[in-house]
């Protein structure tokens, strides 16, 4: 009988998580968090380009930022498969990342790895990667980037006709 509340309690926290996320995940929250770390990102070194140096309030903004969404996507969306709420809302929070541009931010971050400003935060930047492939093989995750890129260039090379 103890097990068996032991699982209830599991199983109640694991619903409350997803409720939590459902809450946090909503396009106005995620672009809340990009407009968040605006201002931090745009201190320090880019590309090579000197900038302003990022303050330590900067870097606790961009790492709380970074520490949400991680946890977000750790959030499990296939713990005993309780419905399909939680497939689907993992699926819509990658969206939502994507149209809110997150998921840019964080690739921009990923590229500029080796600069000084962002070291801080590579294990974290290698954890939201991890959770954003997390269960897809890695063949099919390159096909997308692939059918986007060819998609994208498409549109690019197609004349605009009135």
């Amino acid at each position: 009988m103890d097990m068996n509340k032991k699982k209830a309690a599991v199983i109640s926290k694991y619903k409350n998580l997803l409720k939590v996320k459902k809450a946090l995940t909503s396009p106005q929250i995620i672009s809340v968090l990009v407009w968040c770390m605006q201002i931090p990102l745009s201190h320090g070194a880019v590309g090579g380009l000197s900038r302003e140096s990022r303050t330590e309030e900067d870097n606790r903004i961009i790492e709380l930022v970074l520490t949400l969404i991680r946890n977000l996507l750790q959030i499990s969306p296939n713990i005993e498969k309780l419905d399909s709420m939680p497939d689907t809302l993992q699926q819509q929070f990658l969206v939502t990342l994507e149209k809110e541009y997150l998921l840019d931010v964080l690739i921009i971050l990923c590229q500029d790895i080796n600069s000084k400003d962002n070291m801080g935060w590579n294990l974290l930047l290698m954890e939201i990667i991890f959770y954003l492939t997390r269960g897809y093989e890695g063949k099919n995750v390159a096909e997308i980037y692939l059918t986007k890129l060819v998609e994208q260039t498409d549109e690019n090379l197609t004349p605009n006709m009135p």
